[in-house]
């Protein structure tokens, strides 16, 4: 399965009700049961295109979260994070991060977790931008924005490369 999603043109999203239409206009299949004719066949392939289109349409409650922008930074050996902005929302964390001072200034990917309200959550996924900036997600949220927040970035990966940390960043929610 693969999955692609629309980063909104503003962050955080208002809170509310949206409506989503998905339309999907063919699935591929694989038929694992026909072997190639001929080994040595070019351009057989066990994929199978099914028309669609298939049309849903459904209504979403979103929780556009709560933005905290706390200018946080650490910095191991040269090698700065900064955390420019943290969207907290019920089923998830968004960390945008930038990577400074590490060798060959590639996009380096950083590798933690983010704790608050004595819970914790790794990050799961990241995206980098086309600004430099890195985007972290969690797989859960972690309650109210408001009190203290630790963001600990336990790795740098870029490429084969590592850099060792720890980054440990404090901050006060609103």
């Amino acid at each position: 399965m693969n999955v692609a999603w629309k980063v909104p043109a503003t962050l955080p999203l208002p809170s509310g009700p949206r409506a989503l239409r998905v339309v999907i206009p063919f699935i591929m299949v694989r038929d694992d049961t026909t072997p190639p004719p001929n080994a040595d066949d070019i351009g057989w392939t066990p994929w199978r295109e099914h028309a669609g289109p298939w049309t849903f349409e459904f209504e979403l409650d979103v929780d556009g979260g709560t933005t905290i922008t706390p200018a946080a930074a650490a910095e191991v050996d040269g090698v700065t994070v900064r955390v420019a902005r943290v969207i907290a929302a019920s089923d998830i964390v968004r960390v945008e991060a930038r990577v400074e001072g590490a060798p060959a200034d590639d996009a380096w990917a950083p590798i933690g977790s983010i704790s608050h309200g004595g819970r914790s959550a790794r990050f799961v996924a990241s995206a980098f931008e086309g600004d430099g900036n890195v985007v972290l997600f969690t797989d859960g949220g972690l309650g109210d924005a408001a009190g203290e927040w630790t963001i600990t970035i336990d790795e740098l990966t870029g490429g084969s490369d590592r850099l060792a940390g720890p980054w440990v960043l404090r901050f006060d929610g609103p």
